[in-house]
């Protein structure tokens, strides 16, 4: 009877400790912590991984290729003209509670957190390759590309570790309760240009001014209350148009990368 007792007690035991393991949480910052992500752009340009031409000065001595009118990684866009520069870039990830009157969100609430993406870009122009598209390339300036009008599109892989996973009866339950870490995943946001008419010095404006679950609606959208979501972003880059302009169809190039300008 006790070895029986025992055994029981055992195996209540060993469920609990499973129950716990299943439903632990995983390493993350405090509540307040870790809610703001801002950053820049700067134009890509090819990886130099054969052709070097020369050496990069000491201390960073290796080996470079020689910057050409090819080695922008973009075949559409460009920005600035001779002496006149004036790119500029603002990106800002933010999670924030969608009721204001009410911070911090509470998942009893319900579908009150969420994600602003907002980003701006100046001066960005098109290449001769579709420069005569009067659509994408409205407007003339004094010097270099004209205006781009088309989209422009912002992506960055993302690995997302929470708890809004299923794991199967043996580990967790059906719940979506689960600690687990997702596979990769892009995470790509559409942004809109304009062109600058009243300013001959400048190429257009580019604009994203959305949410997380804006961009990926439905079932409470993809930012989920109390699921304590640690989402890794990868370095951000910012895709061209195209020849046609839109973020949505095949053969765009990366226009600008996250990074910083040291004058």
């Amino acid at each position: 009877m006790r070895k029986a007792i025992l055994l029981v007690s055992l195996g209540s035991l060993a469920a609990l400790m499973l129950s716990q393991t299943a439903f632990a949480t995983h390493a993350h910052p405090a509540n307040g912590g870790a809610k703001t992500l801002t950053f820049t752009v700067v134009p890509a340009f090819k990886a130099c991984t054969t052709g070097t031409t020369g050496t990069h000065g000491s201390p960073l001595a290796a080996p470079s290729c020689q910057t050409t009118a090819s080695s922008a990684e973009s075949g559409t866009l460009t920005t600035g003209a001779g002496a006149s520069f004036k790119a500029t870039s603002s990106f800002l990830i933010q999670v924030f509670c969608t009721d204001a009157s009410a911070p911090p969100c509470s998942a009893a609430a319900g579908d009150q957190e969420d994600v602003k993406l907002v980003a701006s870009a100046t001066d960005v122009r098109c290449k001769s390759s579709i420069g005569s598209n009067a659509a994408l390339c409205p407007s003339a300036n004094s010097a270099g590309g004209k205006d781009y009008a088309g989209q422009v599109q912002g992506n960055a892989t993302i690995r997302i570790t929470d708890h809004f996973n299923t794991a199967g009866a043996a580990s967790c339950s059906s719940t979506t309760s689960c600690s687990a870490t997702v596979v990769d995943l892009p995470f790509p946001v559409t942004g809109t240009c304009a062109a600058t008419s009243g300013d001959a010095t400048i190429g257009g404006a580019c604009n994203i001014n959305t949410t997380a679950d804006a961009v990926v609606p439905g079932a409470g959208g993809v930012v989920k209350e109390g699921k304590k979501a640690g989402v890794e972003v990868g370095q951000i880059l910012v895709n061209d148009g195209g020849t046609d302009g839109l973020a949505s169809t095949a053969g765009n190039t990366v226009y600008a990368r996250q990074g910083i300008y040291i004058p």
